[in-house]
């Protein structure tokens, strides 16, 4: 995602939280946007790990986060009464600790920019796979959408669960 998308993200959660009927998604949507820019700004780090093949170190990395995040900080804080939190926490905790662990093993370096033209022709192509990506997902995901819409979030989560 780029920072763009995360701005936008960010103050739509108002909106986003209306239209579900959910007045807590207009705080957790910006913490989640957080979680997000930190995923975003290591992912040449991850990109540059899956192309030298390090596959272990990738498991490592992601298997660690999910520990800590959501089997140790999100039932953690759920015991503790948080609730929706205590996943959002542990979600944007993993992303952090993926983030910093892939930056460490494998730094990006500073971004080159190629010549005008060739900046114009990556971002033509990305914007239209970027598009692609967006409908793909939202078309696998418009169940979510109506069951969140029209059922309530407890329902949403035992849907989601029976499915997966």
């Amino acid at each position: 995602m780029c920072s763009s998308d995360l701005l936008v993200l960010w103050a739509s959660a108002p909106t986003i939280a209306a239209f579900f009927g959910e007045p807590l998604l207009a705080t957790i949507l910006p913490v989640l946007a957080a979680g997000l820019t930190c995923s975003a700004a290591s992912a040449a780090s991850r990109g540059l790990l899956a192309r030298r093949m390090n596959f272990r170190q990738l498991f490592i990395i992601e298997f660690t986060a999910y520990l800590l995040g959501y089997a140790g900080l999100s039932i953690l804080l759920a015991h503790q009464g948080y609730g929706a939190w205590s996943l959002v926490w542990g979600s944007t905790l993993s992303l952090v600790i993926q983030s910093l662990a892939a930056l460490y093993l494998a730094p990006a370096g500073r971004p080159c920019l190629p010549p005008r033209k060739e900046t114009r022709d990556l971002l033509g192509f990305g914007g239209g796979m970027s598009l692609n990506s967006t409908i793909n997902y939202l078309a696998s995901n418009v169940d979510y959408l109506t069951i969140g819409k029209f059922i309530n979030a407890a329902q949403l989560g035992l849907y989601q669960r029976a499915y997966q």
